[in-house]
């Protein structure tokens, strides 16, 4: 059986969102000296600093989402596949700022046939699949 349709992740395949956060979390709060992305230990992470409950804003915020951080011949890769027939969807969790990010992937990504966004969130008016802990909203 031929593969026709390739789900491809978001975050950290596509784009590289966890340099977005790191350079928007310095940008936002430099007293807390956040190390710049690339430099950090393996072993680091954001619960090693104690930032304020709305730093999780930042994840849907268009300075965490920019071109620049698109990862290198990725979206070349993508328009290949669409040529010889493929479907592409996108799979993101998305909690904060699902707008953002879907703008976001119709700008950067047309060869995208939809969008399946994993959320804790309930939404209305879309189309839901849900088992009470997540919900799976398709675009």
């Amino acid at each position: 059986m031929k593969i026709k349709t390739i789900l491809v992740d978001l975050d950290n395949t596509m784009h590289d969102t966890a340099k977005g956060i790191v350079e928007n979390c310095r940008g936002r709060y430099p007293k807390l000296n956040i190390p710049e992305y690339g430099t950090m230990p393996l072993d680091w992470k954001f619960s090693n600093y104690n930032l304020p409950e709305d730093y999780w804003q930042l994840f849907g915020s268009n300075k965490t989402y920019k071109e620049e951080y698109i990862y290198k011949d990725c979206r070349e890769a993508l328009f290949k596949l669409k040529e010889k027939g493929y479907k592409i969807l996108v799979c993101t969790r998305s909690n904060l700022g699902l707008d953002k990010k879907k703008a976001f992937i119709r700008q950067y990504f047309p060869m995208v046939d939809g969008v399946i966004f994993v959320s804790t969130k309930e939404f209305e008016d879309k189309y839901l699949i849900s088992n009470n802990r997540e919900t799976i909203l398709i675009d």
